[in-house]
């Protein structure tokens, strides 16, 4: 039976920091060395990473207080947002929005990534600020986890989460790859149609008018739940309708509006029950 024992995070690593060289210095930046910031990791959908948008100098490097890390050091954000997680696949160091994890000879490092992974709320809670919450080195190295005394067995667990993960990146590069086929199916047979130009509301009526009382209650989803590939996403709400954007069966939706880049994010919807009008916001055409 496998024995699982209860530790803080700095009894499995070492916690370590970051900083940022002074931007006003050029020849800070550009040099070999690689350079991890939080913006690095809100659009990284992998586990390993190995250099960030920006690298800095060696001269960079000595003006502040930013660390090498090893590979397998396990890269975990600490504000700006609290819970970003990967792996540095070579050596690399961040700025001060990190707090990463060197692990020592009881954890796994693939382990310790799913594991922050499992708690990011939890250690997300533990956060204080007023402007923005950030998790100081002093409250990661106590945060309290569970894991298998076997480092044997830490590594089995972490093999099944790493081939689960590598099989979704696999099918997501499937569906890329067949999106940007129908993409330039649709693009080839618009740049050889013959030239016929004409308005969509040739073609289509825009935002018309569906019986939807006041303080009736719909299904409604919120602007930020569309994708930018077209699909639809789940986690409908039933709110009553106080106004926005009427919709059904056949209709095609776009965002017209940019908070949080979500312009030109589309869905077509085709599930609705017969008859049934949902509704979004304005935001919507």
């Amino acid at each position: 039976m496998v024995e699982w024992t209860e530790c803080s995070l700095e009894e499995i690593g070492e916690i370590i920091g970051g900083a940022t060289p002074s931007t006003k210095r050029e020849d800070y930046y550009g040099g070999s060395i690689p350079w991890i910031t939080p913006k690095d990791l809100s659009s990284f959908e992998g586990r390993f990473i190995s250099r960030g948008e920006r690298n800095i100098t060696e001269e960079g490097f000595r003006s502040c207080s930013t660390k090498m890390l090893p590979k397998g050091a396990v890269l975990f954000t600490s504000r700006a947002p609290i819970g970003y997680v990967a792996i540095a696949s070579q050596s690399v160091c961040t700025n001060q929005g990190f707090k990463s994890v060197v692990t020592n000879e009881r954890a796994d490092p693939l382990f310790v990534y799913y594991l922050l992974k499992h708690n990011r709320e939890y250690i997300e809670r533990l956060g204080s600020g007023t402007t923005f919450k950030e998790v100081s080195g002093k409250v990661m190295q106590s945060v309290k986890v569970r894991i298998p005394q076997d480092v044997h067995y830490q590594k089995k667990i972490a093999s099944i989460l790493d081939s689960l993960d590598s099989q979704i990146e696999t099918n997501k590069q499937i569906n890329d790859n067949l999106q940007q086929q129908a993409f330039s199916v649709f693009d080839n047979l618009i740049t050889n149609a013959e030239n016929n130009d004409c308005t969509v509301s040739d073609y289509a009526l825009l935002n018309p008018k569906r019986t939807l009382a006041k303080k009736q209650v719909a299904r409604s989803i919120d602007m930020s739940q569309l994708s930018t590939s077209g699909a639809f996403p789940s986690g409908w709400e039933m709110k009553p309708f106080n106004g926005g954007m009427r919709f059904t069966n056949g209709d095609t939706l776009l965002a017209r509006i940019t908070p949080c880049l979500e312009n030109g994010k589309t869905a077509f919807i085709d599930f609705l029950d017969d008859g049934e009008v949902a509704f979004g916001s304005t935001e919507y055409i």
